[in-house]
């Protein structure tokens, strides 16, 4: 008896431990609430930020009532390092409840894989260093993170296209020193107990499918570096993959005969008895995510529409025929008694006074993208043209040395995108505080035009 019980203190220790131990190593996803921020650190994929422009549009549709403060702290062509000199300034200076990390890109230095270059050890050390580099920056990075109280989401660095017959040189390897910084920030998430977007697998795997049709096909831009619109929404779908479990915006089903709603999902349904015609009042918790021409690829690739944007209405029980579906006096399509029993998606039609409520939201966000925007080219002169600028807080002095930065840049591929960059930060840097103020102004805005409102439906038999 003895024996038998401490056997089973010892299976009560074993098992208590091993609940401890998943809890402390699990990677729980965030549950954000109402007012939180959220910065977006990266090179200038992020400072791009399609990717969370689109995050912030699904979110401002799918979570009406929670209203988020998204900043961009992205930099053209930073690194890690870049990040640390910037963190108190840039980053922590928005208080941030999270914060995504992108870095990789620039840090394992690309001219280390210049086609051109002969790889000789010196090289191969120079590129080890590159590493070794990264991974004792972004550690630093993690740390400064969490001693901040702020939640780090990891990103494991976007591809780099080595595989498609672009016309841009291949710098062949790019990629695979881009696997050995997702390695280390699969164990730096793991470490610091922080939730992990895999960007890597998913990108490569979506590349390598398109290719086997078009090897001249990439979900990169023609510069190999670069997400495009495809891209872009690809990453969004990853991080909702991620961050999100399935789920749709609403489903209603209706018996037509009974005049009855069957069930309901995240909408509240009220039907209205009529001898003729089928109408009912529908109050949906959510709106759809308006999915426009351009995302229409990356749609295909992934399973978004599947996942993510399933507005279902089911009707049962109509005699057989055509009808007419119109909700709130506008006709949205025509369909058969039989595809409205199997289900319509009315996500999949631009003309429901629902999707033209989120296009004016995505409309909205990418204004906020925008201004966002020309904020980060404010940073980018200021935290990496202007870094060792030591002269007065004068206009006229900054362009002086400006000048002088830009014209040591000549010849360089990089020079065109310099010279506009400095030309855009001298038209808005002077407008800096209306931008802040008209930012401020957008997110309202936002919040304001995401209210959810009730429509009237009405099924009206055709043929």
């Amino acid at each position: 008896m003895k024996k038998n019980s401490i056997t089973l203190g010892k299976v009560f220790v074993i098992l208590i431990f091993l609940i401890l131990s998943t809890k402390f190593h699990s990677q729980e996803k965030p549950n954000f609430k109402n007012n939180q921020s959220i910065c977006f650190i990266g090179n200038s994929i992020t400072q791009d930020g399609r990717y969370h422009m689109l995050l912030q549009t699904y979110f401002a549709t799918r979570y009406p009532s929670i209203k988020l403060n998204y900043f961009n702290c992205g930099i053209s062509g930073d690194v890690a390092m870049g990040m640390l000199d910037r963190f108190d300034k840039d980053i922590l200076i928005h208080k941030p409840d999270y914060a995504f990390l992108m870095v990789g890109m620039n840090d394992i230095m690309s001219y280390l894989y210049e086609p051109s270059l002969k790889v000789n050890q010196e090289i191969l050390n120079n590129r080890q260093k590159a590493l070794e580099n990264y991974y004792t920056r972004t550690e630093k990075l993690a740390t400064k993170l969490v001693k901040n109280n702020i939640t780090p989401i990891f990103l494991t660095p976007s591809i780099y296209d080595q595989t498609s017959t672009l016309l841009t040189t291949n710098k062949f390897g790019i990629n695979d020193a881009l696997e050995k910084c997702a390695v280390h920030i699969r164990k730096l998430a793991k470490k610091h107990n922080g939730l992990l977007v895999d960007f890597q697998p998913e990108m490569l795997h979506l590349n390598k499918q398109i290719q086997k049709e078009d090897p001249s096909k990439t979900i990169i831009s023609q510069d190999r570096v670069h997400p495009g619109d495809t891209g872009h929404f690809i990453m969004m779908n990853t991080i909702l993959n991620t961050i999100e479990k399935s789920n749709k915006v609403s489903e209603v089903k209706i018996n037509a005969k009974k005049r009855k709603l069957i069930s309901t999902e995240k909408s509240k349904v009220t039907l209205e008895p009529d001898s003729n015609i089928l109408t009912f009042r529908v109050n949906n918790n959510s709106l759809p995510f308006p999915l426009n021409k351009k995302y229409g690829e990356a749609d295909q690739l992934v399973d978004f529409t599947k996942n993510y944007n399933r507005d279902i209405l089911k009707i049962t029980q109509l005699k057989k025929g055509t009808y007419q579906l119109i909700i709130d006096k506008i006709k949205i399509g025509s369909f058969t008694s039989k595809q409205l029993k199997k289900g319509i998606n009315l996500s999949a039609y631009s003309n429901t006074p629902q999707s033209t409520q989120s296009k004016e939201i995505a409309r909205l966000c990418e204004l906020y993208h925008k201004t966002n925007g020309d904020l980060r080219i404010i940073g980018l002169v200021e935290y990496k043209n202007l870094k060792n600028y030591q002269g007065p807080n004068d206009l006229d002095a900054k362009r002086s040395y400006l000048k002088k930065h830009v014209e040591k840049q000549k010849g360089k591929s990089w020079h065109p995108y310099i010279v506009k960059t400095t030309n855009r930060y001298f038209e808005v840097v002077q407008k800096q505080d209306s931008l802040w103020t008209e930012l401020n102004r957008l997110r309202d805005l936002i919040y304001s035009e995401n209210k959810i409102q009730s429509h009237n439906y009405s099924i009206i038999k055709i043929d």
